[in-house]
């Protein structure tokens, strides 16, 4: 009886959890859409109301006006597609050397590349930032795209050696003896059969670009402001328009939000398939 008991309990102890865990996640997300929606007299009221009792779409035209926020989605989707794109390819490369190529010490080189992620971000700042400035890489788009390569090729080595790894030798001996060299196998057959990795690398890519603050901070000036410096610039010293803020705080999570619910199958296939191996 007792066995019967906890395994019938289960259930309902999983849905306890996962709906705190999904109350907690969508509670802030709530919040900022409905406060961008009330007026400004409603915002500061006390208690707040968990409903706008009027809907007013003054601080999303607010925004739109400005522009700021738009020129700088623009600006930080270009970064992240940059991104995306780089770390995508040169990932696929350094994993199809460790996993098929038989590159030497590569399982070494995989693991000192992964340590690094254990470093604090911003004690790699001064380095960059002066190494950068010696460059020429400054308030450039390149410099902060290359910045960005740096920090997630490491992840995406990992994610995508993990599928790399799934792929038998006999697939690549096949396509060797039809003649195929290796970039043709790279490209022709091992990237297509590891579609899910690819997928969750670019994602994770995109995601983390735009979402970065600190890098951007330091190595963009005001006119090459992303989205997180755009809108850490709104918040003033004496005054805010918290409406204004959280208008183009909605504004701005759309476009990570849209993405990864539409891939999030990808994304979740992805990193299981790269845990696995």
């Amino acid at each position: 009886m007792t066995v019967r008991r906890s395994t019938r309990r289960k259930p309902w102890t999983a849905g306890v959890v996962l709906g705190l865990i999904l109350l907690g996640t969508l509670a802030p997300l709530y919040w900022l859409v409905t406060s961008s929606l009330k007026t400004s007299n409603e915002l500061a009221s006390i208690p707040a109301t968990l409903w706008p009792q009027s809907l007013s779409f003054e601080n999303f035209a607010t925004v739109l006006g400005e522009g700021t926020i738009v020129e700088a989605s623009l600006r930080s989707l270009a970064i992240a597609l940059m991104t995306t794109v780089m770390v995508v390819v040169l990932a696929s490369l350094s994993a199809y050397a460790t996993t098929h190529l038989r590159f030497r010490f590569g399982s070494h080189l995989l693991t000192l590349s992964f340590v690094t992620q254990l470093l604090p971000q911003a004690a790699t700042l001064l380095p960059v930032f002066l190494l950068w400035r010696n460059l020429g890489l400054i308030d450039t788009l390149p410099g902060i795209t290359l910045a960005y390569i740096a920090f997630q090729l490491p992840v995406a080595v990992w994610i995508i050696t993990g599928h790399f790894a799934s792929i038998p030798n006999e697939v690549i001996e096949a396509a060797e003896v039809d003649g195929s060299g290796p970039l043709r196998t790279l490209f022709r057959v091992i990237i297509p059969m590891a579609g899910a990795g690819i997928a969750a690398v670019a994602i994770w890519a995109i995601i983390g670009c735009w979402g970065e603050l600190l890098f951007a901070l330091i190595l963009l000036s005001g006119d090459l402001q992303t989205v997180p410096v755009a809108l850490a610039s709104m918040v003033g010293q004496h005054t805010t328009s918290w409406g204004v803020v959280l208008a183009a705080s909605t504004i701005a999570a759309l476009p990570p939000l849209l993405l990864f619910f539409l891939l999030q199958k990808y994304f979740a296939d992805g990193i299981s398939g790269a845990v696995k191996a």
